[in-house]
């Protein structure tokens, strides 16, 4: 068992996740967020799977593709096109510039089916809710739910 091995490291952790499971991380920069998710993502690539970034807003996103370059071998970064969607979480969370939890869970619903018709045996993703720090009025709008 992982959990019980005094030296697991976080990134032992993520790249064992199980499909189905859900997992919440504490961090402590957007740094290292980066680089425990390029190894979730890097599995999900060797896997085969369909994989979803959902990154912070600002410039995370092509941090987060550098990071999952750096942990790839050269061979297989040709596969980050075919496997992997960045998107910024405002895109994801706050279309139309509010939360709409149907919509979110219509889109997670759609995007796995699109993923299964497409051949991947699953769809690995991640969610970021930094978007709730942004701006009272968003969290306002998300309170009032």
């Amino acid at each position: 068992n992982i959990m019980s091995q005094q030296n697991a490291t976080a990134s032992d952790l993520v790249t064992l996740a199980r499909w189905g499971s859900h997992h919440c991380l504490f961090y402590r920069s957007q740094d290292d967020l980066v680089k425990l998710l390029a190894h979730y993502f890097k599995s999900g690539i060797k896997n085969g799977e369909a994989c979803i970034w959902i990154t912070p807003d600002g410039n995370t996103d092509k941090k987060a593709r550098g990071a999952l370059e750096r942990v790839l071998s050269n061979s297989d970064i040709s596969l980050i096109s075919n496997h992997i969607e960045f998107m910024k979480c405002s895109d994801w969370y706050l279309r139309d510039g509010c939360f709409q939890p149907q919509q979110v869970l219509k889109s997670w619903t759609e995007r796995l089916q699109l993923a299964l018709n497409s051949g991947y045996p699953a769809l690995r993703a991640t969610g970021d809710l930094s978007w709730l720090d942004s701006a009272g009025q968003k969290q306002r709008r998300v309170a009032n739910l």
